[in-house]
């Protein structure tokens, strides 16, 4: 309804608004919500590729999260391996190794090879005590494996998280992989909640993205 003419609004009241709902996140939640929307902006332009995306969210979880090693995989079009796509804080020589690393479907889910325990709809924590001798080169202090953990809270060396991202017919289509947080804890609950979202999100982000590059591109 158009106003009438002449008609304005108080001051105050305009002043109050506007402080109230000011657009500038005031705290940590609304700063994740703020960063998540950001990111789904960035993917509905055509012109930002897939790659793009999937670095804006490693840099994000980095710098929302405190955790100093984050990545993201993706299951390949062509041949079904998953593997390593996107990467933020690791060291060169452990990011060449990861490159060449590929997981079939079953080392994805297998709980003989990569032990785990769920801690979230999404999310499973793979301690480090059940790391297979292959992957230990993949940590930066691996004179740390060796060390016992100390507390049922630690977040110890070798201890990462995968986040499962699933696509529009429940399919796994990739992970995020984080590990060593700033405080040297197991995250809390809401933090993998949140993660969880992002996870969620990129989803439906990568299954778009996958049909406008049509079905036969090569990732």
């Amino acid at each position: 309804m158009s106003p009438k003419s002449g008609a304005t609004i108080d001051s105050q009241f305009e002043t109050y608004i506007n402080n109230t709902y000011s657009t500038i996140p005031k705290d940590q939640t609304e700063k994740i919500i703020d960063s998540i929307m950001s990111l789904a902006e960035t993917a509905r332009n055509r012109k930002t590729s897939l790659d793009m995306v999937l670095d804006q969210a490693c840099r994000m979880i980095f710098r929302l999260f405190n955790f100093h090693e984050v990545c993201i995989g993706l299951k390949s079009r062509e041949d079904s391996f998953y593997r390593y796509r996107a990467f933020f804080g690791q060291r060169k020589d452990i990011l060449d190794r990861m490159r060449k690393i590929k997981y079939t479907e079953e080392d994805m889910f297998s709980p003989d090879k990569y032990p785990f325990v769920m801690i979230g709809r999404l999310a499973q924590l793979n301690p480090f005590e059940g790391l297979p001798e292959w992957e230990k080169d993949l940590f930066g202090r691996t004179f740390q494996l060796g060390e016992k953990r100390v507390s049922n809270d630690e977040f110890h060396e070798g201890d990462y998280i995968d986040i499962w991202i699933y696509g529009a017919e429940r399919e796994l289509i990739g992970w995020i992989e984080i590990t060593r947080i700033g405080d040297g804890k197991i995250p809390p609950r809401t933090t993998i909640r949140w993660i969880e979202l992002i996870a969620d999100v990129l989803g439906s982000i990568i299954t778009t993205k996958w049909a406008e590059e049509g079905p036969t591109r090569k990732i």
